[in-house]
């Protein structure tokens, strides 16, 4: 059995890197540091002009001295460790080691307390140390390293391995480019490209890892990530794509991420950070016969956002192959934890298409607070035999779908889609599940929220039969506290067993006035209600076949401030307080009573049926709101008893709450109840 691709990588990558270790220094042959600089002696700069040959296993130990280098320093296909206080390759500036077409390329190790500067040579390299196989640069430094000069430690022969680079500083900062390639035949392989910043940023531009089969490209660390163009493709005829990893401490951007396979699996992407993540353009899709797209996995914490900008795209596709295709890929963005979320935002274009003959539909999983799809997102199989695709969307805020999501299928397995918004989930754009193949049934589309479901006009969800006679439809679930339909909208199961139930949990009563359609041999199209007093008013609607409307007690009871009190008997239904303390027993919890001390609720609603009355809507309720004036200072005063008066003659209250009581009448009960404030100075409480 072939090995995945990130495990297989690293296998060739572990067995090349190991052939490139030298075997042990030779003292005798070693070049002196001092020996290097213009002049022949150690001296602080030290400047090397000349173009100079380095004999293998050299240590060169400037003593913490600064190295500018506008020469070159030439190891051939051997090795040299450089020790420096700053090191600096000038534009007319090498390092070379070329192992030509039978050795492989240089092994340089530098150790710097300083900085690194590398501008060189832009055409071969500032570091040019290519060969049959490329060789190793590994670079140290105590404060940042930064340059526009090529690092080109790839392979000459189309089957040789690509070399590793690796930086570690404070702070990376690299215009230039850096290239580890591999050959380009079946056995060639890119290299490896590892970069860390301990205290600083991570800025690159360019990097390759491309090969045979792609490399590997890690950044483990920095304060940020910001990133131009990573080329990993595998362009083997059985070339798996690179696998990248990126995180930080902070937020991570990029311009174009390429893993795609020209001959086996898409690569992968891996995104670890802890502030915000711009997901740039992505290409991750497979080749060959039957190669799978890849996978691509972003996560956030401390409550740090996604944003997928409108500009990017997202290609992962399964291979285009007529007689078998591949699969489409993964795409998993998950911001925040469930307890500190972040949010997500897709507006760009996502295809995890199947492709070929038998290409299924890929999988797209997204975690957060509020969600907002309004991108394309297409995870449809290729043709009349494939599976569709697999949706998990789970936003403890609000989900908000402008976007269409598209996971059509053929003969094989169905799509699934599940869409769930805790807080809210707004539908204006068009989810479909429809079946292509003849003898298909069609996937299931659930839409649910803990809170208010809306489809809005020129919306709909649809899980289509192809065919009246052969095939069938499948199901499309409503569910939520309360679930609006507006007209114009098309909830959809045509065809056979096709099925539309729409559940409804809360007290308040939805409104369903969209076009419903399902097939005429299931349950057809089934309205259940929890509260037996507001079932759905399904005025303006219309059913085919004929709606069934259930009460069903069993449906779960809505918590909408989820603080594990259910809708049904919660004092304070958008507020949480699982005590539910009410000090004044009028109905309302404390933490949502406007006066906390004097029943001001149900037991003395208005004329409307309305509670915790407060005519002039300064938070405090009129049983216990003496200030009639509503003055800044929020103070009960000589103005407010002048006000009283009149209208306690009256005994009519002209609408500014000196009827406390709410009894229709300004009488001595509210004269009562006056006096106590009066008496404080101020309303409440």
């Amino acid at each position: 059995m072939p090995l995945s691709s990130p495990l297989r990588s690293r296998v060739h990558l572990a067995t090349c890197f190991a052939l490139l270790l030298p075997l042990a220094a030779d003292p005798a042959r070693a070049t002196e540091a001092g020996e290097l600089c213009d002049g022949g002696v150690l001296v602080d700069p030290c400047i090397i002009s000349g173009n100079l040959d380095v004999e293998d296993f050299s240590l060169l130990d400037f003593e913490g001295a600064e190295v500018i280098l506008s020469g070159t320093l030439d190891v051939d296909s051997g090795s040299m460790d450089i020790n420096a206080g700053r090191f600096e390759i000038t534009s007319s500036g090498q390092i070379k080691g070329v192992g030509g077409t039978s050795d492989v390329g240089g092994q340089i190790v530098m150790t710097i307390t300083g900085d690194v500067v590398i501008d060189g040579t832009a055409g071969s390299g500032a570091v040019f140390i290519t060969g049959k196989d490329g060789g190793t640069l590994d670079i140290t430094a105590g404060g940042s390293i930064t340059g526009s000069g090529k690092v080109n430690a790839e392979a000459t022969p189309v089957d040789g391995f690509g070399g590793e680079i690796a930086l570690t500083a404070a702070s990376i900062n690299y215009t230039g480019e850096l290239t580890s390639a591999g050959g380009a035949g079946a056995f060639g392989l890119g290299g490896v490209v590892e970069i860390a910043a301990t205290t600083g940023p991570v800025i690159l531009a360019e990097v390759d890892v491309r090969g045979g089969e792609g490399g590997i490209f890690d950044v483990f660390q920095g304060t940020s990530v910001e990133l131009g163009t990573v080329i990993g493709r595998g362009v083997g005829t059985d070339g798996f794509g690179s696998d990248v990893s990126l995180s930080s401490s902070g937020t991570v951007t990029w311009d174009l991420i390429d893993l795609d396979s020209g001959g086996a699996d898409g690569g992968s992407l891996g995104v670890f950070a802890d502030g915000i993540v711009t997901v740039g353009d992505v290409e991750a899709s497979g080749g060959g016969d039957s190669g799978l797209a890849g996978a691509i996995t972003v996560t956030t914490t401390n409550a740090a956002d996604i944003v997928l900008p409108a500009s990017a795209e997202i290609l992962a596709r399964g291979a285009n192959n007529l007689l078998s295709g591949g699969d489409g890929g993964t795409l998993d963005l998950s911001a925040g934890s469930p307890a500190s979320p972040g949010n997500v935002t897709v507006a760009g274009s996502v295809e995890l298409l199947g492709r070929g003959a038998n290409g299924c539909g890929g999988t797209f999983f997204v975690a957060g607070g509020d969600i907002t799809l309004s991108g394309s997102i297409a995870m449809s199989g290729s043709s009349f035999t494939s599976c569709g695709g697999l949706a998990d969307v789970d936003a403890t805020g609000v989900l908000d779908i402008s976007g269409e999501i598209d996971a059509d299928h053929g003969d094989s397995s169905p799509a699934n889609l599940d869409l769930y918004g805790i807080g809210g989930l707004d539908l204006t754009g068009t989810v479909h599940a429809d079946a292509k193949g003849n003898d298909t049934t069609a996937g299931d589309v659930v839409l649910r929220s803990d809170g208010l479901l809306q489809l809005m006009a020129g919306s709909s969800a649809t899980a289509n039969g192809a065919n009246p006679s052969t095939g069938s439809g499948g199901g499309v679930v409503l569910e939520g506290c309360r679930v609006d339909v507006a007209s114009g909208v098309a909830v959809e199961a045509e065809d056979g067993f096709g099925d539309v139930v729409v559940r409804t949990r809360g007290s308040v009563q939805s409104t369903l006035a969209g076009a419903f359609l399902a097939g005429p041999e299931g349950i057809g199209i089934a309205l259940r209600h929890r509260d037996p007093e507001t079932p759905p008013d399904t005025t303006g609607a219309s059913f085919s076949p004929t709606e069934t409307v259930t009460h069903d007690p069993t449906l779960l009871e809505c918590d909408s401030d989820e603080d594990t009190v259910g809708d049904d008997t919660d004092n304070c239904l958008l507020t949480p307080n699982p005590t539910q303390d009410d000090a004044d027993f009028d109905g309302q919890g404390d933490v949502c009573d406007n006066c906390l001390l004097a029943a001001n609720g149900p037991l003395i609603p208005d004329a409307g049926g309305n509670v915790q009355l407060d005519v002039d809507g300064d938070g405090f309720g009129n049983m216990c709101d003496c200030d009639f004036n509503n003055d800044p200072q929020q103070r009960c005063n000589a103005d407010d008893f002048n006000i009283f008066l009149p209208e306690f003659s009256s005994g009519s209250d002209s609408g500014i709450g000196t009827d406390m009581d709410g009894s229709g009448a300004v009488n001595a009960s509210d004269f009562n109840i006056f006096l106590p404030g009066f008496a404080a100075g101020v309303p409440g409480p």
